[in-house]
């Protein structure tokens, strides 16, 4: 780029909201129309909403497996192992997989064309699973529709992070993690009363599939949000109206070479994870409890099916609406993160990492107790007590799970920043691993040791994750400051002027 650029250049850079910066490369102003941090509240809530939608139909679908599989043993006559492999597994093997492939090309190609081709693909992939009733196709369909869902379930976060302030994102990022739990709750619900209909269970992946068509129709009407591809797009109108070849774009994403993509995706989170404390807690406490909702959705079919209960199959596919309900119980824990936010934001002060974990120290302590009660308080061991004290109990459980999986993401992405994907690449991949793996071998947990000795074991390691949040409270800043990867966020000017201004 010249020293100095033509007058004209200049007045376009300045009509496109564009500016050059102190390295003499082309960036966004403050005050840019075009940036997606000041694009009009109603065009950020819309494709929030898709986003969140895809998060929910993708975990509606993943967590259709196991249901499915219980109707499926006997068409295919395999055992029920093998079908809990076939129709849950390889769908979080997939995305285990997806979620160490898929994030560093959705920064290079944008947002909205990936998220196009990516739920188009997924309702063909649901089809692949139904159409041929072919146990081949079904590992290969489950494998893609997982491998998919990576987009959604992983880099949902950095969609919402491209439009939204540091203020307001709290309650976008809460919608969007609700959104996955309320899918994976009713995941059971919709196989269960689909697979004993007259529809019989191909239909269950034709209603995932008809549900993605429709969020990828509604994709139409999104926007690219990428920044860095939007302002690329800026310099080439400028430089096609002014005829200008040599403008320089500030912070351009480019496509990762294989070393790139291998150290970035592959070797440095395996290393943080040895190396680093924080991602190693974080990962694990964040992994066991989301993963945990795929362990209990087994394990809650063998609980309620108990005589003393009454529950026929399809009343005991109902319980897991109590997750949903739950999730009202963290409203007042957002007002918190948006009151210590917002006085952070008043003082001109840095809005550090821990003061955006208010939800998990309270999590940490209810979710333990919530697996206590639910484990005497349901057969075998216990009789005579109304089903609906123990369905109380998970109320609890599905608010807690939503403070554990978003506040924790949350707190690796703001304390790496810019390495924020490696930091999360291996929460994502431990969590997918053990979300495909309990499935497998969960009925067989809670029937052989019953439903309260499997709960106890469940409720014994939310117990020590109590022990480790009092040492995220008097410790965890100290080992974040202490690493050369992590930094206390600092919020940048327009990040402030959003947050002002909403």
């Amino acid at each position: 780029m010249p020293d100095k650029l033509p007058e004209d250049v200049l007045q376009k850079l300045e009509q496109h909201g564009l500016c050059v910066g102190q390295k003499g490369k082309v960036d966004w102003r403050d005050d840019a129309p075009a940036h997606p941090k000041n694009w009009p509240l109603r065009r950020k809530l819309y494709d929030t909403g898709i986003i969140s939608l895809f998060a929910t139909i993708s975990g509606l679908t993943g967590n259709v497996g196991t249901s499915v599989a219980r109707e499926a043993t006997t068409d295919f006559g395999i055992s029920p192992v093998l079908a809990n492999i076939a129709f849950a597994s390889m769908y979080f093997y997939g995305q285990a997989v997806g979620g160490l492939v898929v994030p560093p090309y959705t920064e290079s190609f944008g947002r909205k064309n990936t998220n196009l081709l990516a739920t188009a693909s997924f309702a063909i992939a649901c089809i692949i699973v139904g159409a041929p009733q072919s146990l081949p196709a079904v590992f290969v369909g489950r494998f893609a529709t997982g491998f998919i869902s990576a987009l959604p379930q992983v880099v949902g976060s950095g969609m919402i992070e491209d439009m939204w302030g540091v203020r307001a994102r709290i309650w976008a990022i809460d919608i969007w993690i609700k959104g996955s739990i309320v899918g994976i709750a009713l995941g059971p619900c919709m196989a269960t009363y689909v697979s004993l209909s007259n529809l019989h269970w191909p239909w269950v992946f034709y209603i995932c599939a008809i549900l993605s068509a429709v969020n990828c129709f509604l994709c139409l009407w999104t926007q690219e949000s990428r920044p860095s591809v939007l302002l690329n797009r800026q310099v080439e109108a400028v430089q096609r109206e002014t005829d200008t070849h040599d403008l320089e774009t500030e912070n351009q994403d480019r496509v990762p070479n294989f070393r790139t993509f291998a150290h970035t995706m592959l070797i440095r989170p395996a290393q943080w994870f040895f190396t680093e404390p924080i991602v190693c807690v974080v990962a694990l406490m964040s992994g066991v409890i989301f993963s945990s909702l795929y362990l209990q959705t087994e394990g809650l079919a063998v609980t309620y099916a108990y005589e003393e209960f009454g529950f026929n199959e399809h009343q005991a596919s109902l319980v897991y609406i109590a997750w949903i309900i739950g999730l009202v119980l963290t409203v007042p824990l957002r007002l918190n993160d948006w009151r210590i936010v917002s006085r952070r934001l008043r003082r001109n002060e840095k809005v550090r990492p821990e003061d955006k974990i208010t939800g998990f120290y309270v999590a940490a302590p209810v979710l333990a107790a919530a697996l206590w009660w639910f484990a005497w308080t349901v057969p075998p061991a216990v009789n005579g007590i109304s089903p609906f004290v123990s369905i109380a109990a998970l109320l609890f459980v599905g608010a807690c799970t939503n403070e554990f999986d978003g506040i924790l993401q949350g707190y690796l992405t703001d304390s790496y920043t810019a390495y924020a994907a490696s930091a999360n690449a291996s929460l994502a991949f431990l969590r997918a691993i053990l979300s495909g793996s309990f499935p497998i071998f969960s009925r067989q947990m809670f029937k052989n040791l019953g439903s309260n000795i499997a709960t106890s074991i469940l409720a014994i390691i939310a117990t020590l994750f109590c022990g480790i949040a009092l040492w995220f409270m008097k410790y965890g800043a100290q080992f974040r400051e202490k690493s050369k990867y992590a930094v206390s966020m600092e919020d940048d000017e327009d990040e402030k002027k959003d947050d002002q201004q909403k």
